[in-house]
């Protein structure tokens, strides 16, 4: 669509013809002249050349000036600073929050390319207001980004700050690294190397070879010899950072995965059996049920129904008892029947499996079984399970709309939820969530849960409904807290739920930590739970 936009402006690129205000402010900081009006000619018959050489290469050829090649660099410098800013006001009203991982190390790597440009230009102009003078183009397209603007203005405040901090103790990190290259003899600091120091702390390149040059021009003057260590930056370099930081996978907190192996083996066994009816979405008060055995082997009990839920969605499984009545040998005869403690529950391709230990054998297939669910602990998990919804929700109000959730565990006496954010929770901000948190409890809203397509899921509500993870399947379940205004949250989520915000009881923040960059965990209790913390604090 920008090359349609490109072709009918005329100018002479992409980038002057779909943010043509935003190069000229930074020309203008810049005290710099345009190319195109400095060397009219020259840029073009260069300009018939790139992409078939290099720029060197082409200037080289030309003949072209010295002068000419470093004024092209700098103007592909304006163009990337411009690209990279426009690519940052999306990334960061989109609620992506910069940090060391995944999506947020990519946010991180865009502001800190930008700082080096912006610096590199000479340019005065914080990258904030390059940013906002952005937003303010595009706002009649993208309303949404001006509502950002607070939010984007303190994420890059910060960000400068920190990166500052890291340059200003990168320079001995990186003269220690040269020292270790003269004494072995080596003459180049290897690219494995510059990717570690970007990696784990966070110096570009291009500033360990301005140190690197700086310290053998030092040695240099002083000794007139020795060896002389260069800095090479593969051309590629961010694009292969940035590749090693997206490949990385995340995963639920809390949730422990099973070997490969044993899970290829489970699958293979329960593919010919049919998917357990799931009675605790069904009948969710119900705490006892009957069901029949489809399969038992090695620790697991398949029934054909069951109220138990298994483990998922950061939410611990279900335990209780099944009782199998007594099989008697002979006409007339009865034995007593077999009460069996239920374990563990998890769930594989739809089919609900039991873990019994060692007392599966006691059940066969055909058998009529009776199931009693924990029901204080289920009730207690419950209460946590949306509880974890409404401090999420109080969070993203308090904090901005840029939090998501980066992780969940619930428990019967505290649950914990990890959000992104790119400082740490004040004290006056927790106050204020856990205050917000059970006013939506007080106002005892309605709690709904419904199976709906996916694509009509994704077209009423967005991504958002993603905070716990994309599950499978063409339907999937979304659990919403609504009140007479509209939806106040609402998520694609697998767990039990209380029917109303009033039956979660009490909410008590317990505590708020950074558990790492861009990362911050809010641990709670909710029902009696949160009334015994209060009572012994």
């Amino acid at each position: 669509m920008e090359r349609f936009v490109w072709a009918s402006k005329g100018t002479p690129t992409v980038y002057d013809a779909v943010f043509p205000e935003v190069v000229s402010e930074l020309l203008s900081d810049a005290g710099f002249e345009h190319p195109q009006e400095k060397y009219p000619e020259e840029t073009l018959r260069c300009a018939s050349l790139l992409g078939v050489l290099k720029l060197e290469e082409a200037v080289k050829r030309l003949n072209l000036s010295e002068d000419f090649l470093r004024d092209f660099e700098r103007m592909s410098l304006i163009y990337a600073l411009a690209d990279h800013t426009k690519c940052l006001a999306f990334m960061l009203a989109d609620g992506v929050v910069p940090s060391n991982a995944k999506e947020g190390y990519l946010a991180r790597l865009g502001i800190r390319r930008a700082f080096r440009m912006k610096n590199a230009l000479g340019i005065e102009t914080p990258l904030e207001d390059i940013v906002i003078s952005h937003i303010r183009r595009l706002r009649r397209t993208f309303p949404e980004l001006e509502y950002a603007i607070d939010r984007i203005s303190e994420m890059l405040a910060l960000e400068k700050k920190r990166f500052e901090e890291t340059l200003s103790r990168g320079a001995g990190i990186v003269k220690r690294i040269v020292a270790e290259c003269e004494k072995r003899g080596a003459k180049k600091i290897p690219a494995e190397t510059l990717i570690q120091l970007y990696d784990t702390h966070g110096l570009p390149p291009e500033f360990v070879k301005d140190v690197v040059e700086a310290h053998s021009k030092a040695v240099s003057g002083e000794s007139g010899g020795g060896v002389q260590v260069k800095v090479e930056i593969p051309e590629d370099f961010y694009s292969q950072v940035a590749k090693m930081h997206s490949t990385e996978r995340g995963g639920e907190e809390g949730e422990e995965g099973k070997g490969v192996e044993s899970e290829e083996i489970l699958r293979r066994r329960v593919s010919v059996l049919p998917k357990t009816a799931k009675l605790f979405y069904e009948k969710p008060t119900q705490k006892e049920f009957q069901a029949r055995v489809l399969d038992a082997f090695d620790r697991f009990v398949v029934l054909d129904r069951t109220l138990f839920y298994p483990e998922g969605g950061g939410q611990p499984a279900d335990t209780g008892v099944l009782i199998v009545s007594g099989r008697g040998k002979g006409a007339g005869a009865a034995a007593a029947a077999t009460e069996v403690r239920v374990l563990d529950v998890q769930e594989v391709e739809g089919v609900v499996l039991h873990d019994v230990g060692e007392e599966a054998s006691k059940f066969k297939v055909g058998d009529e079984v009776h199931g009693v669910v924990d029901w204080e602990r289920r009730m207690a998990l419950t209460r946590h399970h949306t509880a974890t919804h409404i401090v999420l929700f109080a969070a993203r109000k308090v904090l901005g709309e840029h939090i998501w959730q980066a992780g969940a565990q619930k428990g019967e006496k505290r649950s914990r939820i990890d959000v992104t954010h790119f400082k740490r929770i004040s004290a006056e901000e927790r106050r204020r969530i856990e205050l917000l948190a059970n006013e939506i409890v007080m106002r005892n809203l309605p709690v709904h849960a419904s199976f709906v397509a996916r694509n009509e899921a994704e077209r009423k509500y967005g991504f958002r409904i993603y905070q716990g993870g994309v599950p499978d399947g063409a339907e999937i379940r979304i659990v919403s807290i609504t009140d007479e205004e509209g939806v106040l949250d609402v998520q694609a989520c697998a767990g039990t739920h209380c029917s109303r915000t009033g039956d979660v009881g009490c909410i008590k923040i317990l505590s708020t930590r950074g558990i790492q960059d861009g990362i911050e965990r809010i641990e709670f209790a909710a029902g009696i739970a949160a009334v015994e913390e209060m009572q012994s604090a």
